[in-house]
C-alpha cells in the first residue's frame, strides 16, 4: 500500500507576508475577516514591516510611545496595507526611473558634468580637481563571476557556489536543518515547486522518505531580470498600463488575470461539486485566454457548472519559481476560513475569455466546506513546464487516515497533536511580535570522521541516533 503524502506545516514570507497560521491569506481577504482578525494581521504585518515593535509591556513606535493593540492596529493600518501586496518598486530597492545602463559616450573637454564607473586601483592619484568619488559594489553569482575579467577583476570565491540553483536547498540542509539527508533541486520555470512538490510526493508514497520540506526562492527585483522579461513583452509596463486604461497615470496593482491585461507583475502556491482552481493567472493576454479555454473544457468533459477560480498573482504578482507555492498557501487559507479570495484587480471579465462553466469572482466568496474540498493548483512555465497539482482538504485527509489507521490510532494520534498545536500557538505569537530568530548551524555540526562507523549493516554517523541500513532487496532480479 502506498504511503499516504500529508502538508503537516508550512511557511515562508511574501508580498502578503508570513504565510505561516495563514497571515498571508487573511492579508489577501482582509475585508471579509472580522474585526479581531483583521487586527491580528495588521498588528502582524506591521511588526514584520518593522513599523511597529513589541516588547513585555506590549507595542510601541519605533521612537517609543507605547500603544494598546487596538489603538496601534489603527494607526498603522493604512501603512501596513499600502506596503504590502503588488505595489510600485520603491528606492529601498532601486530607482526605477534612474536605472544605470551602458551607453555609447563622446567625451569632450567642455561636455560638462558626467560619470563613468573605474575599479578603485584605476582611479588616479592625486585625484584631479573636480573630481569625486563613490564606492559601488561587485555582483554576486554568476553575473558577478562572468563579469569580472571582462571588468579586469577577479572571481570571488562565494560567485560560483551563490549562482548554482541547487544553493537554497544545499544551504537549508547544511546550515538550518543541520542534516545529512538527500537533496536535490528540480528547475521547471514557473512551475518549479510543483515539480520539487511532485518528487517528494513521489518519494513519500514509494517510502524512500519520511518528511521532507520542500521549497523555492526567488530574487527578481533586479533592472537586468525586468529588462529580461520586459523584451519578451510578458510584463505590464507603465506605458502600457496608461495606455490599456486610458489614463495619464498608471494602475500598479496591475495584475489583472481573466481581465483586461498587458501583462504580469513581477515579485519577491469530489470534483464536480466541491473542487475550485488555483489558476496560473499571469495577466498576460495570451494566458487569460487559454488558461480559461482548458479550464472550460474539463468542465464540459466532467459536467462541471460554475467552477469557482481564483488566481493568487492578482494580489501578490508574479514570484516565477515559488509562483506556485504561493498558490498552494493561498489554497491552504481557502481550506481554513471558508473564502474564495476574489480577482479584485479587475472590475469584470474579459469578453476574450470563455467562462461558460466558470466562476471567477471579482470579489471575495464565501464557499460551504462541502465546496471547497478539493484544489487544482495550476502552473505554467517557459518550454511546456505545464504542470496541476491536486491538493486535498484536511477534512478529507483527516477522514481518509482515520479509516487507514482505524478508531484507536486516530484518537492517540489527535491526543499528541494537541502539544503540536500548543507549539504552534506559540511560535505565531512569537513570531507575529517580532521573534524571528534566524536559524544559522554553520560550525555547529563538523562531522568527525574518526566517529563515522561503518560495518557490514550499515553506516552509523555521530549526532544521529539511528543508523544508515543497506538495503538487502535486490532491485533488478535478471541482473
Amino acid at each position: 500500500m502506498a504511503k499516504l503524502p500529508v502538508i503537516t506545516a508550512f511557511g515562508g514570507y511574501g508580498p502578503a507576508g508570513l504565510s505561516s497560521s495563514h497571515h498571508a491569506f487573511r492579508r489577501m481577504v482582509i475585508d471579509s475577516l472580522h474585526e479581531e482578525q483583521q487586527q491580528e494581521t495588521i498588528l502582524s504585518l506591521a511588526v514584520l514591516m518593522r513599523l511597529l515593535k513589541y516588547d513585555q509591556d506590549g507595542y510601541y513606535h519605533l521612537h517609543g510611545e507605547r500603544l494598546s493593540a487596538v489603538q496601534a492596529a489603527a494607526e498603522i493600518k493604512e501603512a501596513a496595507l499600502e506596503g504590502s501586496l503588488i505595489r510600485k518598486i520603491t528606492k529601498d530597492y532601486f530607482d526605477v526611473d534612474a536605472i544605470t545602463r551602458h551607453a555609447k559616450l563622446s567625451m569632450a573637454a567642455d561636455a560638462g558634468v558626467f560619470s563613468f564607473d573605474i575599479f578603485t586601483r584605476q582611479i588616479p592619484n592625486p585625484l584631479p580637481q573636480g573630481w569625486s568619488v563613490a564606492l559601488l559594489t561587485d555582483d554576486q553569482g554568476f553575473g558577478g563571476m562572468l563579469q569580472s575579467r571582462l571588468k579586469g577583476g577577479r572571481v570571488s570565491a562565494k560567485q560560483c557556489p551563490l549562482g548554482l540553483n541547487s544553493m537554497c536547498a544545499d544551504f537549508l540542509n547544511a546550515y538550518v536543518l543541520g542534516s545529512v539527508g538527500h537533496t536535490s533541486a528540480t528547475l521547471g520555470a514557473c512551475g518549479t515547486f510543483l515539480y520539487n512538490l511532485n518528487a517528494v510526493v513521489e518519494d513519500v508514497k514509494a517510502g524512500r522518505i519520511r518528511v521532507a520540506i520542500v521549497g523555492s526562492s526567488e530574487a527578481p527585483i533586479l533592472p537586468k531580470v525586468i529588462e529580461g522579461f520586459d523584451a519578451m513583452s510578458a510584463l505590464a509596463t507603465e506605458s502600457k498600463l496608461k495606455r490599456m486604461d486610458e489614463s495619464d497615470i498608471a494602475d500598479w496593482c496591475s495584475s489583472r488575470p481573466f481581465g483586461n491585461s498587458c501583462g504580469f507583475v513581477i515579485t519577491e502556491s469530489s470534483v464536480q461539486k466541491a473542487s475550485f482552481i488555483q489558476a496560473y493567472g499571469s495577466s498576460t493576454p495570451k494566458n487569460c485566454v487559454s488558461e480559461a479555454d482548458i479550464f472550460d473544457r474539463v468542465a464540459e468533459v466532467f459536467s462541471i457548472s460554475e467552477w469557482p477560480v481564483t488566481a493568487v498573482k492578482s494580489y501578490l504578482g508574479h514570484s516565477l519559481g515559488p509562483a506556485s507555492g504561493d498558490q498552494l498557501v493561498s489554497c491552504l487559507g481557502t481550506f481554513k476560513y471558508g473564502i474564495l479570495p476574489g480577482i479584485k484587480s479587475v472590475s469584470q471579465i474579459s469578453s476574450q475569455v470563455n467562462n461558460v462553466r466558470l466562476l471567477i469572482p471579482t470579489q471575495d466568496r464565501a464557499l460551504l466546506q462541502e465546496q471547497a474540498q478539493v484544489a487544482f493548483i495550476n502552473s505554467k512555465g517557459f518550454g511546456g513546464n505545464n504542470a496541476t497539482e491536486v491538493v486535498y482538504s484536511p477534512l478529507l485527509m483527516a477522514q481518509w487516515l482515520h479509516r487507514r489507521h482505524g478508531e484507536q490510532a486516530f484518537v492517540d494520534y489527535q491526543q499528541r497533536n494537541q502539544q503540536v498545536k500548543a507549539r504552534m500557538i506559540a511560535y505565531d505569537t512569537a513570531a507575529s511580535r517580532g521573534k524571528l530568530n534566524v536559524i544559522y548551524k554553520f560550525g555547529l555540526h563538523d562531522v568527525n570522521e574518526d566517529e563515522v562507523k561503518i560495518d557490514m549493516n550499515g553506516i552509523t554517523m555521530p549526532g544521529f541516533e539511528q543508523p544508515i541500513r543497506y538495503s538487502k532487496t535486490k532491485k533488478f532480479i535478471d541482473f
